[in-house]
Formats: C-alpha cells, structure tokens, sequence
C-alpha cells in the first residue's frame, strides 16, 4: 500500500495552515545573511579554541552537531552519532573551562548522551541509564585536581552526576520538581568551599570536597 508524508495529503486545521504560511514566509527572510542548517538548530554554544571568538558548535533537532563560522558561514565539521538520529537538545565541551577542550557532548531525546572527539570527530563514550525521558540540558565542572564532572537535567525532573571521561554514572539527585529540568547552571558562591571550576569561571584553586544541590519550595 503506497503511503506519504506530504502534508496536503492529510486534513489541516486551519490554525496549521496558518502555521504553515507564517513558517514558509520565515524560511525566505534574507536580512542580516542568516546560515541556514537542515534542520532546527535547537543549543549552541561558543568554541573556546578560537581566538577570534566567531565560531559556534549547534546541536540540531536532525540528531547532529555541526562547527558553524559565523563571519563565513561555513559549516566545516559535522559530528554524528552512530546509533540514533534523535534531535539533540544541549552541549558542553570537556574540559569546561580550558582554551582547548578535547569533548563535546550532547544531551539527547533519546534519554542519553552522546560524545565525540573534537580533533577527530570520531564518536566517543554514549552515557546511557541515568534518565527515563529526554535529556533537556547538560552542564560541567571541573576539580582543582582537572578532573571533570558532567550534570545533565532530564524531562523526568532528575538531576544525573556522570565523570564523562569514564562515561559512568555517579549519582541521581531527585529533584522533587512536577516538571522536567530545562536548564542547569553552577553557582560558584553558594558556598567558598564547593570543589568545582565552573565553564564559565577562570582557572583557580578550588578544593577537592563535596557538592550539593537545594531545591527550594515553590520552584516548580
């Protein structure tokens, strides 16, 4: 039986075909040279390795990451998991805070992360069993001591621990929250003793020591 996947070939609201006009009239919109991907671009990031600071890593909902230069527009690097083609929804480079980082990693709907080598662009460790629903976002922090930490906060309202080198899984904070984490972030001065380096934080000394997360009431 011949099947399709055209839309017309099925009954639209007309709030659809609305939609739909407003996308196609968007999809033309030439001002300020936008780059365009294959598909939507749903995380990005900035490339510490370069130093005029104009290239970006995106992460798309076709299930890839790709280098984008954004004076040229060019897409130099394209970075694809082997098993799956789900849309990847967050990135972190590892080392977090270090001018060269060796990593990049990706949360994904298919409640996993991916990894890949930024040098070779070969696929890397996958961090499978610490989600039950998609990988909304994902963060990192790393030790005085250079090891590093990676956190990822889930549809399913749970905070996963993971050392990303070793690709295991090292804790699951249940958060209490009705609904999913959308985004993560380290707060440095919630205490002076807390251990990590945050991305966004420069090199310093910090110790070695316990981390905690609080859940306030009422956040949700």
């Amino acid at each position: 039986m011949a099947t399709s996947t055209d839309p017309d070939h099925f009954f639209q609201t007309t709030s659809s075909l609305d939609s739909s006009t407003r996308k196609a009239v968007k999809s033309k919109n030439s001002l300020g040279d936008p780059i365009r991907t294959s598909s939507k671009i749903l995380a990005v990031i900035l490339d510490p390795a370069n130093d005029a600071e104009d290239t970006v890593y995106v992460a798309e909902s076709a299930g890839l990451v790709r280098r984008v230069s954004l004076e040229t527009g060019s897409k130099d690097q394209i970075f694809r998991s082997p098993s799956s083609t789900a849309p990847l929804t967050s990135l972190v480079l590892i080392p977090p805070d270090h001018a060269a980082p060796e990593l990049i990693f990706a949360g994904s709907w298919d409640k996993s992360i991916h990894s890949w080598s930024l040098s070779t662009r070969a696929p890397g460790k996958r961090l499978v069993g610490g989600h039950t629903d998609f990988v909304k976002c994902i963060c990192a922090c790393r030790f005085r001591n250079g090891k590093s930490l990676l956190l990822s906060g889930g549809a399913d309202a749970n905070i996963v621990v993971w050392d990303p080198v070793a690709g295991e899984k090292l804790q699951i904070l249940r958060t209490g929250h009705s609904r999913g984490i959308l985004d993560l972030a380290i707060d440095p001065t919630t205490n002076p003793r807390d251990p990590f380096l945050p991305n966004h934080q420069p090199h310093g000394s910090y110790p070695e020591n316990q981390f905690s997360f609080s859940h306030h009431p009422g956040d949700d």
